[in-house]
């Protein structure tokens, strides 16, 4: 029986720990995307700061946004803004890591900026908060959370590891893995078992799968960035529960908007 305390993952108890159980409530989520290098115009760190403050959301919308922290590469975490928005949300802010400064993302439907209004209340923005695991602390935790990461024991140690840090105070309302850098499906569901079962055992915590990104042959992980639409809509199916809770309908004439993949049990 593995020690709760040790500050490694720790191993399955048996070979069944590492292997899907189908009654299980845990639920790998199929949904993938294959990652390809950034292609397109680039714009400079220096130039958004300069222009940043004509993007600034005022405090309202902030209290009434779907706020979502993400730790993981840069390359995947900045590509979820623009896949959010190929997925039908109609703002998305970015705030990374160290950063005051907010950039805002708008859905374009029919050539045009969308208002992102509905025949009810103008659904809620995303908020995304790209952050450090350092500058993670018990009494600044999120109330929800994206990881990505690889299937090496390290990285799979290091999600754990933060969890353990942020417990037993922090209680998510979500907690969600990405995994990247697979070779294929079964690489991917494995090594999110192993850390699913590993956080609900010593931690009481349940992680939900947000699918996996398979390299691209020949590139490294610091090259994953987009397409990543297979996470960004299974972020889009909580952030409809959210906006339904608000008494938000979604605008109906909204174009590419990407159906969350794979099963829908074993939520949070």
């Amino acid at each position: 029986m593995p020690d709760p305390q040790a500050d490694s993952i720790p191993e399955p108890d048996s070979a069944s720990d590492a292997a899907p159980d189908p009654a299980a409530e845990l639920s790998f989520r199929a949904g993938s995307a294959q990652a390809e290098p950034a292609r397109g115009h680039t714009v400079t760190r220096e130039r958004l700061a300069r222009i940043g403050h004509h993007f600034l959301s005022d405090e309202t919308e902030e209290e009434r946004a779907y706020t979502l922290s993400v730790i993981g590469p840069e390359g995947p975490a900045r590509a979820l803004a623009p896949a959010l928005c190929r997925a039908g949300v109609a703002e998305v802010w970015v705030r990374e890591a160290g950063d005051d400064i907010q950039y805002r993302y708008q859905r374009i439907a029919h050539g045009r900026p969308s208002s992102g209004r509905s025949a009810g209340r103008k659904p809620p923005p995303i908020h995304l908060r790209l952050c450090r695991a350092a500058s993670l602390a018990p009494d600044t935790t999120p109330e929800r959370l994206l990881l990505f990461a690889g299937p090496a024991d390290h990285e799979l140690e290091h999600c754990y590891l933060l969890c353990k840090r942020l417990r037993p105070e922090w209680r998510p309302r979500l907690l969600a893995l990405t995994m990247t850098a697979c070779r294929d499906p079964h690489q991917a569901e494995q090594a999110y078992y192993r850390l699913a079962r590993t956080l609900r055992r010593h931690l009481d915590l349940d992680l939900v799968s947000y699918g996996f990104l398979v390299e691209a042959a020949g590139e490294g992980t610091h090259h994953l960035h987009a397409p990543i639409d297979g996470p960004a809509a299974f972020i889009v199916q909580d952030w409809q529960r959210f906006a339904g809770a608000q008494t938000t309908v979604i605008e109906s004439g909204s174009s590419g908007h990407v159906p969350p993949p794979g099963p829908t049990h074993g939520r949070t």
